[in-house]
Formats: structure tokens, C-alpha cells, sequence
């Protein structure tokens, strides 16, 4: 019950749905089964069926947005309070951040405007042009909502996308992160006094955006090269130019390698101590005189 079942291929992307969200369909349900009877529980589902159909062609939108930018997926996997499109890595650069993040609003702005058009086509049609007019509020919501400039919204990934070039990633990543846990703290006090589900959404955005925070390197790596601070006039001394030791290359020992290279100081051979002191010595013997060598 606590995983996540395959419930379709949709385009080609496992759409998987996590058991958690059958645990909150049957509880409401009966929730309003007992309060308005079996009209009511059918509408509660109907609700239901739009939401998460509606959130699963955003998170498609963002699959579909990455694989234009070389981004693989593993899949689609729908939860109690929102979707997670798993992406092979992250965005390379702000722009690809900015278009796959905005590409899920937009599919629900496009949805809403089809369920409006469908409003203005079947207004006579009370039953069907009400049905339509929910669902066009539920993805207007949902766009809504998602466009807010904080973690882990796309709003949030569009706020880092776009500090990207000017920030660096590490830093629009933090900066994305704080505004998330910020948008927490004031959802959660609205939903003390107004409703307590935005406390459980609080929660989830303040949970998301602390383990973002956490996960964001302190800086990025940059390629630039070291640069030493100027002495004081008073400690400089004049340049003096060396030049440069010349190298050779050495033969490399089998085909095809690179020939490393080997300073001239490193193929001299070690200085050899300097040779002992000697002197001639001269013995007078029966059989004449007899000279040697000897040490001083």
C-alpha cells in the first residue's frame, strides 16, 4: 500500500501512482459519504480524477520540455500533494531551469483555456458546462500555485533559473530554498486561522525547501585562476627573470604512448665524490727498489 503501482504508459513515460493516494480517495470519500450521502462521494471522486489527471499532464509537460534538451526520465510518480517527474540529471544552465520548469504551468494554462472554451460552447448544457467550469478552476489553481517564486514549486526553479547567470547556481539554489521556507512559515499561520490542510502543505514545502538548502554546495566551481594580491610598495622587490629550464622529451616505451616529459636536471648523472689523496712510496728490497701507491 505504501508504494508506488504502474498504471499506465502514457507517450511512452511510466506513469506510477503512489498508494498513499488511494488511503486519501477512500477517506474522503467516506467522509462524504457519510455527511451528504453517495451523490456526494462521487463528486469528491470526480474532484479527484481532475486534480490528479490534471497533475499528471503538468508533470508529463516538464518530461517533455527535458527530453528537448537531451534530459531522460525514469518516469512520473503521483502523490497526495503533488507529482515528481524523475529526471536523469539536473538542468546544465539557467535557460534549460526556466523552460522545463515553466513547461508544466503552461500545460495547465492550455487546459484551462480548453475547459473555458468548452464553458462558452455548452452553457446550455448546465451539468456539463459546471463540470467543465471545475476543472478549468482546478488547473487555473494549479498554475497558480506552482508559479509561486519558491522551493520546491516551479515558480521556485524559475526564481534559480533565472539568478543562475548572475549568482551562479549554488547560490540562486540557497537563495530559491530561503523564499521556500518563507512562503512555509506564512502558509502554515494562515492555515492556523484559516484552513488546516495549508499546515500539512506548509510542512511539505518547508521540508522540501530545507532538504534543497541543505543539499546546495556552498559555492560553485569556477575555473578561474588564482589571483595573488599585489605586495606594498614598500615590500616589493625588482623582477627578476629566470629562464626557463629546457626539457626533453624522453622516447616512450611502447607504441602508442605519450612520451612524458623529462627535465635535463633529472638525466644528469649523480656527482661522484672526489678521488682519494695518493703518493708514491719506494721500499729498497734484496732484489732492487720496489714502488707503490698509497694513500696521503
Amino acid at each position: 500500500m505504501f508504494q508506488s503501482h504502474v498504471v499506465g504508459r502514457p507517450l511512452g513515460v511510466e506513469l506510477r501512482v503512489h498508494g498513499t493516494v488511494g488511503l486519501m480517495a477512500l477517506a474522503f470519500a467516506a467522509v462524504s459519504l457519510v455527511a451528504g450521502g453517495p451523490g456526494a462521494a462521487l463528486g469528491v471522486l470526480g474532484t479527484l480524477a481532475l486534480v490528479f489527471g490534471s497533475v499528471a499532464l503538468h508533470e508529463l509537460g516538464h518530461v517533455f520540455a527535458a527530453r528537448a534538451f537531451g534530459i531522460g526520465t525514469t518516469g512520473v510518480t503521483l502523490f497526495p500533494f503533488g507529482g515528481v517527474a524523475s529526471l536523469t540529471r539536473e538542468a546544465r544552465s539557467g535557460r534549460e531551469e526556466v523552460a522545463v520548469a515553466l513547461a508544466g504551468p503552461a500545460v495547465n494554462v492550455a487546459l484551462a483555456a480548453l475547459f473555458a472554451l468548452g464553458v462558452l460552447l455548452l452553457a446550455p448544457f448546465e451539468a456539463v458546462a459546471g463540470a467543465l467550469a471545475h476543472a478549468l478552476w482546478i488547473n487555473v489553481a494549479l498554475a497558480a500555485f506552482n508559479l509561486l517564486p519558491a522551493w520546491p514549486m516551479d515558480g521556485g526553479r524559475v526564481l534559480r533559473g533565472a539568478l543562475w547567470s548572475r549568482w551562479g547556481r549554488a547560490r540562486a539554489t540557497r537563495a530559491a530554498a530561503r523564499t521556500g521556507q518563507v512562503l512555509a512559515v506564512g502558509m502554515g499561520l494562515v492555515g492556523l486561522v484559516a484552513n488546516p490542510m495549508l499546515l500539512v502543505i506548509a510542512a511539505v514545502v518547508w521540508f522540501a525547501a530545507t532538504a534543497e538548502l541543505a543539499r546546495a554546495p556552498a559555492s560553485d566551481v569556477t575555473w578561474r585562476a588564482p589571483v595573488t594580491p599585489a605586495a606594498p610598495w614598500w615590500a616589493r622587490r625588482p623582477a627578476q627573470e629566470e629562464a626557463p629550464e629546457p626539457v626533453v622529451a624522453a622516447r616512450p616505451r611502447r607504441w602508442g604512448s605519450a612520451a612524458p616529459t623529462v627535465r635535463l636536471a633529472e638525466l644528469e648523472e649523480p656527482a661522484l665524490p672526489p678521488p682519494p689523496r695518493l703518493r708514491v712510496v719506494a721500499y729498497r728490497t734484496p732484489w732492487g727498489v720496489v714502488t707503490r701507491l698509497e694513500a696521503a
